[in-house]
């Protein structure tokens, strides 16, 4: 993703060339079969999810402290936060010594799609769109590989769908910004 956004893009940006090479990294240690290179995988990601908040904090044109006097915006919060509520529950059992990482990691990856919700609702344009749904693509097929790591229990369908959401959610993150100064 990393080469056909700086094949496409006319105007380069060094850090969405980083937040693809993080994601790149992180794609290749996640489709490893050991569980370390798994978690090594998570952590590139997450290197790829904060730099993506930082990037949509920039874009917001309110302060995110105004944005929660609106309703959209506090829907979404208690939309995301009941969804990974939920997903640590479900994995509470099975994480042990890794409740508060995973916890963490969830709540930058979460709360990261929380942000570009309120991307989208502020400046509704077909870039924002696309990364909103890139990344609630994205917090599903994370979902699925914590089931899939920390349960251990998940079908061969199940697989395939989170690598699906996976491989269309980086599609998305990356036509994100090969169109976004395009959505200027």
């Amino acid at each position: 993703m990393a080469f056909l956004y700086f094949l496409k893009s006319k105007e380069k940006n060094l850090a969405y060339g980083l937040i693809l090479v993080f994601s790149w990294i992180g794609g290749l240690l996640i489709l490893s079969k050991t569980f370390l290179n798994s978690i090594s995988g998570v952590i590139a990601f997450w290197g790829l999810i904060l730099l993506l908040a930082d990037h949509i904090l920039k874009r917001l044109k309110t302060p995110l402290k105004k944005q929660f006097k609106k309703k959209k915006t506090i829907y979404s919060f208690l939309i995301h936060s009941a969804y990974l509520g939920s997903i640590l529950y479900l994995l509470s059992e099975h994480l042990g010594s890794f409740i508060y990482p995973i916890s963490f990691y969830g709540i930058c990856l979460v709360g990261t799609s929380f942000l570009s919700t309120v991307l989208w609702n502020e400046q509704k344009n077909k870039a924002n769109m696309i990364l909103m749904f890139g990344l609630i693509m994205l917090v599903i097929s994370g979902s699925i590989l914590a089931i899939k790591l920390f349960e251990g229990e998940i079908t061969q369908i199940q697989d395939f769908f989170r690598l699906f959401l996976y491989v269309v959610s980086e599609l998305l993150i990356c036509l994100y910004f090969i169109t976004s100064k395009k959505s200027e």
